[in-house]
């Protein structure tokens, strides 16, 4: 990736970006951010798409020029980027990439928004990976997203990473985030492979491992639009679930409190009952009680 001549004198060399897209069904929502990736500012990136989808996408699909396609056939967009980064970590031909960007195949993104992410990230050599703003139809900040965004709080509940104001470090990023690609492949850093599906909770564990050579920002100037596609997303039941039982997975690698653990499980059934008449909390409520369920079948 070559950005504007004014700003690579920030960095010791120019950097070298893949892009790295997992993607399932969504051909359409696909073809939308291909046109943006063919706008950006400066010389297009590299680009791999790890496509699982039931009819694979052609070449003559992807109107950009450099790109590869990985075909998994494993539902699991946290298996789809470990095969990427298995790739980037051991071909040859990737050996000078500099930074990896993740981007889910349902976003749009504008023509400086690369630019914006790597000045961000060569402002402070201790960072290793930053993320945007996220615009979501359906999103709104509430009250926890205000005061507590991108941290981790007891009984691993992650608020959300999205709506930082101003810049700040955070305990974790989202999906869509960029890394300082040598500080990753200095301990080849992967994602939970066998979360499946839309592998919930991948990005906090993957943020949290990743911390130890070096600090995570949410990026306030630049934003990523997400569209959050109907196809291939989970229901909220199955969403609920999982986020539980990924959220025991985050306590047992890094030895939280799982006393804890439970005990805000407790009180967020709880909230749930108390909102029984909203039907997306009654999905809610289900999800939460099957993750705990699946949990303690586990012990």
């Amino acid at each position: 990736m070559v950005i504007s001549s004014e700003k690579v004198k920030q960095f010791e060399i120019e950097p070298r970006l893949v892009i790295v897209i997992p993607t399932r069904n969504r051909l359409n929502e696909l073809k939308l951010l291909v046109k943006d990736i063919s706008s950006l500012e400066g010389k297009l990136p590299e680009v791999v798409f790890i496509d699982s989808s039931d009819i694979p996408i052609q070449k003559q699909d992807i109107e950009i020029k450099e790109f590869k396609v990985i075909y998994s056939r494993l539902k699991s967009a946290a298996h789809q980027r470990n095969l990427a980064l298995k790739l980037l970590y051991r071909e040859p031909e990737f050996v000078t990439v500099t930074h990896l960007l993740f981007l889910d195949d349902d976003v749009r993104i504008e023509a400086n928004y690369i630019e914006g992410l790597l000045t961000r990230l060569s402002e402070d050599s201790y960072l290793i990976g930053v993320a945007p703003q996220v615009n979501e139809e359906q999103s709104r900040l509430s009250l926890i997203e205000d005061k507590f965004a991108g941290r981790l709080l007891p009984g691993a509940i992650n608020v959300s990473s999205s709506r930082v104001l101003p810049d700040a470090k955070v305990d974790w990023l989202i999906g869509c985030s960029l890394w300082d690609f040598n500080k990753l492949k200095k301990q080849q850093f992967y994602f939970e492979g066998d979360f499946l599906g839309q592998s919930i909770f991948e990005d906090v564990i993957f943020s949290s491992r990743t911390r130890q050579l070096g600090g995570v920002l949410g990026v306030s100037k630049e934003h990523l639009q997400h569209n959050l596609s109907p196809i291939e997303r989970p229901r909220t039941k199955e969403l609920m679930s999982d986020w539980v039982m990924h959220r025991y997975r985050y306590i047992d690698i890094f030895g939280r409190s799982k006393l804890t653990f439970f005990f805000v499980n407790s009180l967020m059934l709880i909230r749930q009952l108390i909102n029984l008449l909203d039907k997306q909390r009654i999905a809610s409520l289900k999800g939460l009680v099957y993750g705990n369920l699946r949990i303690l079948r586990s012990l």
